[in-house]
């Protein structure tokens, strides 16, 4: 049955520790003073279980003290920390590689192949890897290769060339559509295909209809529809704006880790082998063959822990997502314990053991620090929470 939490002040909350659940608290200002700086569900709840006497009907402690959770907090921010600048780094070679080895395919003869990387036509491995349909949609319908992002923008010193017409939606808007060439605020001097909106009480322009190398009033705004994704980059980031036509290997960079996952199941077979053996841990490499799956499967995981640590979850309380199968060629490989089925949801040790598969993980440091913890608590005869 769902929970239903009604608020506490920060007096009732430690009434509740100390007063029913018998937790030692020496400090009831500091006490409150944590409950408000980290958050009841966070230092509380995520490790009540830890802590916690078992096998009882009720919730009490047996000789534990407030410190013993902020200790167990301290820990996880610790592994949190050093989890996420490990993910950081994988994904910064997944960057490195898929734009290089996609360049070398396909944009590596002349200047006019610099944007292949924006055509559809360029990908196909999303109908061959055995993506499930909504894979191959989320590919097909990639940021990369979309038609209608918008942003705002003011002109500065802007010269038109396409024509001016009024919104046929019935607003009171004026559309400039073709091409705009100068610089918005904030980018330098350049090319942005597209439209430009704005209210026609703002334009103070007489002409309508086509026109060529119009010169548009500083300081006039709207909202800018980008005729690609290069145009919106080049608007949005103002060291972007500096490149006629951007390299993969700037624009990949803007992408989001669940962006640049997708964009890797469309990459065709020949990129993909090479991709892995790249990013790859030597004593451990996925078979370019055998392992797509476990290294798609790796990928996707990658995404979704990443993304939970960035939005501050706790790291001993991550799970592998219960809605997707983990690759039973991982399980068998690295011996995981699923929680729940054959193959669902793993926990953290399980987690990183994937992650030690590629080159730029290295869990030794919080591998060290949990040792250190767990030594601590068995020379403080603390052994229950080891267990």
């Amino acid at each position: 049955m769902a929970k239903i939490k009604k608020f506490a002040t920060l007096q009732k909350q430690l009434e509740i520790q100390r007063d029913i659940r018998y937790l030692k608290c020496k400090n009831t200002d500091e006490v409150k003073g944590d409950l408000l700086k980290y958050n009841y569900f966070n230092i509380i709840n995520a490790f009540e279980d830890v802590l916690l006497e078992k096998g009882l009907d009720k919730k009490v402690y047996v000789n534990k003290k407030f410190n013993d959770y902020k200790t167990l907090y301290s820990l996880d921010r610790f592994l949190a920390d050093n989890l996420f600048s490990n993910l950081l780094k994988i994904e910064n070679e997944l960057k490195t590689a898929m734009a290089y080895f996609f360049c070398e395919s396909y944009c590596r003869e002349n200047v006019n192949q610099l944007l292949n990387y924006i055509k559809l036509e360029n990908y196909g491995g999303a109908l061959t890897s055995g993506a499930n349909k909504k894979q191959c949609s989320r590919f097909e319908n990639h940021i990369l290769f979309s038609k209608k992002t918008n942003i705002s923008v003011k002109c500065k010193k802007i010269k038109f060339t396409g024509s001016i017409k009024d919104d046929t939606r019935g607003s009171t808007d004026l559309i400039l559509a073709g091409k705009f060439v100068g610089d918005f605020q904030g980018t330098s001097k350049n090319e942005f295909s597209g439209e430009l909106s704005f209210k026609k009480s703002e334009f103070h322009g007489t002409k309508k209809g086509i026109v060529n190398n119009y010169e548009l009033e500083e300081g006039l705004c709207g909202r800018f529809k980008c005729k690609t994704y290069i145009d919106y980059c080049k608007i949005k980031y103002p060291h972007i704006s500096t490149y006629m036509k951007p390299p993969m290997w700037i624009i990949i960079n803007t992408l989001t880790i669940k962006q640049l996952y997708y964009l890797y199941i469309g990459m065709d077979e020949v990129i993909k082998t090479k991709i892995i053996q790249a990013v790859s841990s030597k004593n451990f490499y996925f078979d370019s063959s055998l392992d797509k799956g476990a290294f798609l499967n790796a990928f996707e995981l990658i995404a979704e822990v990443r993304n939970k640590v960035f939005h501050g979850d706790n790291v001993t309380l991550i799970r592998s997502p219960n809605n997707f199968a983990i690759n039973l060629n991982l399980v068998n490989r690295l011996n995981l314990n699923p929680v729940r089925g054959k193959s669902y949801e793993i926990r953290l040790m399980d987690i990183i053991k994937i992650f030690e598969l590629f080159n730029s993980f290295d869990s030794s440091v919080m591998k060290k620090k949990l040792k250190r913890y767990l030594w601590k608590n068995r020379i403080l005869n603390k052994n229950d929470i080891n267990r």
